[in-house]
This record gives structure tokens, C-alpha cells and sequence, in this order.
């Protein structure tokens, strides 16, 4: 089994005497080490043993945040983990009294009602239909532009696909400005699906341009960042529904109109961005480059160890048997594919979408009315900022690590979601209705702070830690 660098991180060193390896004795009678003999946890659950000569082995020198560094995280954050956060929350921003009404004018306006026929259930029929076509227009066309990410990103570089990925953001901002003006409801939808597809491209490089980026000891931090400015727009998007900002009926679409922001930010912020230095080795051969950027990245000019550390991997991956999809499913991967799609699908059904998307009408429900919705809804989204921020510092720490926030956040999202569906029973059945409001609230805020302490830092497809 051939050892790259990844596999390394992942062996845990010990000493065996079952192993027969033998120990040199000086004459003060101090007890030399012995060979290093790493003990490779498969991920199979079988064991392998591998001995690697080690001679007074140099600690490795842990990276550093640069300014160059940081200029590149934030041209990613702000113009793709923004952008897709933005476009998750501001629907649900706009979906208030004002919103649908002017929605339904959009949709179905007075003059048309008649000729059709349906009177009043097709007036409730249309804004039911396509206001819920509106609102998954974007996951659909996520998943569009997330299959083709990763050929983009290895075909011309994760800076530049990035870079021309804004060009869809800045037409569906367009477009879902210009749907009320014009009265063209299907424009709304339309532009929803096209900055769906700039979010499945930007969600399918950001994380692995952050990763390459990023030196070992930060890769956790600096790979939290995508979640944490996520969380950070969807706050963002939903302070503007308060009815001073854009919550009033003649200002909802301008919600939309901030789509441009964290287009221009990174267009602007790209041109302090390297590409990526593993991308430039591997793919284009440009070594220099990829030193010169390394160099300007890590804030040192010796180098040389990461980038023969990326040679080196190359070199073990090459003399591998090519990769194919059914690979994925032989008995040596078929158990950690397994889990990566499992967590993946997990993440996704554990209902946070619904209580971002929906969490204006599920407070409404509890009672709250117009600027009590919204304030609601921003304290929930402010804590799960919060939590997210304090999980990016406990993702590397090591008495936690992405295991043990994945299994706490899971757990706490389990019995929240339990108590949700309690209170709001409770008080469909008129039964303790002040505390049932009170508690679906707060449960729902817990929920989200649940999600935020690991579901919501998923790194397993990026870092391989399980």
C-alpha cells in the first residue's frame, strides 16, 4: 500500500514490541528509538503495518495567516460563500404580506382572474404553485452547476472559473430586479435558477480552493470560513425585511438588487488572489508559479518542502491504478463512499433548509406578527452565525475535531426538532399557547445552533477524516 501524504495524517505512530523491532541501547543505558512503525487504519477496519526510516525528524513548521492569505479567503468568501448564503436567506426575506401580494399581482393580476375562471382557488393555486417554484428554483439549479464544478475548476483553474461564474450572478440579478417593474413574475424565476447554478459552481470550488490554499494546521479554520460567511449573508439578507429597510411594498425587489455586491467584491478582491499552487503544478506543470505563489502565500521564501510534498503525491498517485467511478464502490472505498454520501444526504435532510427558507411563516405561526417575524427570524440566524464562528475555532482544537461536533450537533438537532413539533401542535390545539410560542422560538433557535456545531462544518469530502 503506498503511503502519501494524506495517508500519513491519518496513521497514528506507536511502539509495538509485537512488531520485532528492535531496540539499540547506548551505554548510559537510554533506550534508542527504534525505526518508526506506523500503524495504517484502513478504512476497511483492517490493519496494516509499515516501517519508515526516521532519523531525528524535523517538526513540521506550522503555517501562518499572511496578508496575501487572507486577501484570498475573503475574494472567496465574500464573492461565493456570500452570494450563495445571500440567495438562500433574502427569499426567504421577501416572503412577507408585502412579498406575496405583490407577488400575486405579478402572478395573477385582476384582470386576468375573471377570464380564467378559478375565482379565488386559482388566485391561493397560483401563489401556492409558483411561489414555491420561485423558492426551489435555486437548489435545482444548484445541482446543475455543482456537475459541472469540478470539470471547470480542474479544466481552467479554480481562480478563473470563479472568476467567470459571475457573469450568471450578475444576469439573475438582472433578471429578478426587473420582474416586478415589468410585471414578468417567470423573470423571478428565471433569475432564480441561473444564480442557482453560479451557487452549485462556486459551492463545488470554494471548498477545495480554500483546502489548497489553506497551510495543514489552518485548513480546518480557514475551510470553516465558506460556512461562516454563509451564515453571515443569510443574517445579512434577512435584517434588510425589516419594513425601514426593504420590508415595505414598494422596496422588496431592491433585496435582489444586492446580488451585485458580492460580484464586484470579488472581481475586485480576485486580483490579489493566486491560483491555487497545486493547481498550477499539477495540471498546468508551472512549478515557478506555483512556488512564487506559495511563497507570497505562506510569507516565507523557502518553500521547497510543500512543493516537493505536492510532487511527491503526484508521483504516488500516477503510479496508482487509474480512478473510475465504479472504484468508488470496490471493497477497499465502498465503505468510506458509503459514509461520505451518507453524511452528505444527511446534512441535507435534517430539515435546516426548511427552517431557513421557511422560518418567517413557522414564526408566523407561533403568533408573531410582521417585525416581530423578522426580529425573530434575525436572532435565530444571529446565533447560528455565532455558533458557526465559535465552531470554526473548535474544528482543530484537540478535545473536539469535526467527529465529535458532527455527533453533538446531530444529537441537539434530534431532540429541538422533537420539541418544534411539539410547541407548534400545542398550539394549533389552543393548548398553553403564550409558552408553546415562547418555546417554539426557542427551540427553533437551538435547532439552528445545533446545526451550526457540526452538520453545518462538514469537511469529511474536502480533508477524507473519516
Amino acid at each position: 500500500m503506498s503511503l502519501t501524504n494524506g495517508d500519513l495524517r491519518e496513521m497514528a505512530t506507536f511502539k509495538d514490541s509485537e512488531a520485532n523491532v528492535s531496540s539499540a541501547h547506548d551505554e548510559s543505558g537510554i533506550v534508542k528509538e527504534p525505526d518508526s512503525v506506523l500503524k495504517d487504519i484502513s478504512l476497511d477496519g483492517r490493519e496494516s503495518f509499515t516501517c519508515v526510516e526516521e532519523a531525528n525528524p524535523i517538526p513540521a513548521e506550522e503555517g501562518k495567516l499572511t496578508w496575501s492569505l487572507i486577501l484570498a479567503v475573503l475574494a472567496l468568501v465574500i464573492g461565493s460563500s456570500f452570494q450563495v448564503g445571500y440567495h438562500i436567506g433574502c427569499i426567504n426575506s421577501s416572503k412577507n404580506t408585502s412579498f406575496e401580494r405583490h407577488l400575486l399581482s405579478i402572478i395573477l393580476n385582476d384582470s386576468m382572474q375573471p377570464a380564467l375562471g378559478f375565482g379565488q382557488f386559482r388566485w391561493e393555486f397560483s401563489i401556492l404553485t409558483d411561489g414555491a417554484s420561485i423558492v426551489s428554483a435555486f437548489p435545482f439549479g444548484a445541482i446543475f452547476g455543482s456537475l459541472f464544478a469540478a470539470t471547470l475548476a480542474d479544466t481552467y483553474g479554480r481562480k478563473t472559473t470563479l472568476f467567470f461564474n459571475n457573469i450568471p450572478a450578475a444576469i439573475a440579478g438582472s433578471l429578478m430586479i426587473f420582474a416586478y417593474p415589468f410585471k414578468l413574475w417567470y423573470l423571478l424565476l428565471i433569475g432564480r435558477l441561473i444564480i442557482g447554478v453560479n451557487a452549485g459552481v462556486s459551492s463545488g470550488v470554494i471548498s477545495t480552493f480554500l483546502t489548497e490554499l489553506a497551510p495543514d494546521n489552518l485548513r480546518g479554520m480557514l475551510g470553516s470560513c465558506n460556512q461562516l460567511f454563509l451564515t453571515i449573508a443569510i443574517l445579512f439578507s434577512n435584517v434588510l425585511s425589516f419594513k425601514v429597510i426593504f420590508g415595505s411594498e414598494t422596496r422588496w425587489q431592491y433585496i435582489f438588487g444586492l446580488t451585485f455586491f458580492p460580484v464586484i467584491a470579488q472581481l475586485v478582491l480576485l486580483k490579489f488572489c493566486p491560483e491555487s499552487p497545486r493547481y498550477t503544478l499539477v495540471f498546468e506543470g508551472d512549478e515557478a508559479k506555483a512556488e512564487k505563489d506559495l511563497i507570497a502565500l505562506r510569507g516565507k521564501s523557502d518553500v521547497r518542502s510543500e512543493i516537493e510534498a505536492i510532487k511527491r503525491e503526484v508521483t504516488e498517485r500516477e503510479n496508482e491504478p487509474q480512478i473510475t467511478f465504479s472504484t468508488l464502490f470496490n471493497r477497499e472505498l465502498r465503505w468510506a463512499t458509503f459514509i461520505a454520501i451518507f453524511l452528505m444526504f444527511m446534512q441535507q435532510m435534517t430539515g435546516i433548509n426548511a427552517a431557513i427558507y421557511y422560518s418567517n411563516d413557522i414564526f408566523g405561526s407561533t403568533g408573531l406578527v410582521a417585525d416581530q417575524v423578522v426580529a425573530a427570524t434575525c436572532a435565530m440566524m444571529l446565533a447560528n452565525v455565532l455558533m458557526t464562528f465559535a465552531s470554526t475555532s473548535l474544528v482543530d482544537h484537540p478535545r473536539f475535531g469535526r467527529r465529535s461536533l458532527l455527533l453533538t450537533g446531530m444529537l441537539g438537532m434530534f431532540f429541538t426538532s422533537i420539541a418544534i413539533v411539539i410547541a407548534l401542535v400545542l398550539i394549533d390545539k389552543k393548548n398553553y399557547v403564550t409558552e408553546s410560542r415562547v418555546g417554539a422560538v426557542i427551540f427553533m433557535v437551538l435547532f439552528v445552533i445545533a446545526f451550526a456545531t457540526g452538520p453545518g462544518l462538514f469537511l469529511s469530502g474536502q480533508e477524507n477524516w473519516f
